[in-house]
């Protein structure tokens, strides 16, 4: 090992250690900032107009694939699929229970 790199590997270790992460906000400092605040920056590289078009867009391809009776990800979107849930019996045994079975699912999944 060279001279300079000794120097330099004994300087590096002396340095106290830095937490080169504790600077940067959590997100729930972030979200508490926010709703003291009352305001929320977006930055991005689109347009509002775009945006609101893209979000409209989206909702109406979502209410679409709801519309075949397909579990949509939006949230502003009614799900009132469990109701029509289907199921199938795979172990015969569980056929006999299968309204009570269906009535849990109905209670914790609602």
């Amino acid at each position: 090992m060279s001279f300079k790199r000794l120097i330099l590997a004994i300087l590096l270790t002396s340095l106290p250690a830095v937490n080169v992460f504790a600077a940067v906000p959590q997100e729930q400092d972030l979200l508490a900032n926010a709703k003291k605040e009352k305001t929320v920056n977006l930055y991005t590289s689109m347009e509002a107009r775009e945006s609101r078009q893209i979000a409209d867009v989206s909702k109406e391809t979502q209410t679409l694939i709801r519309g075949f009776g397909r579990t949509v990800s939006r949230t502003d979107i009614a799900q009132d699929e469990i109701s029509k849930m289907k199921v199938v019996v795979e172990e015969i045994e569980l056929a006999d229970r299968m309204n009570e079975i269906t009535a849990e699912y109905d209670k914790y999944l609602q």
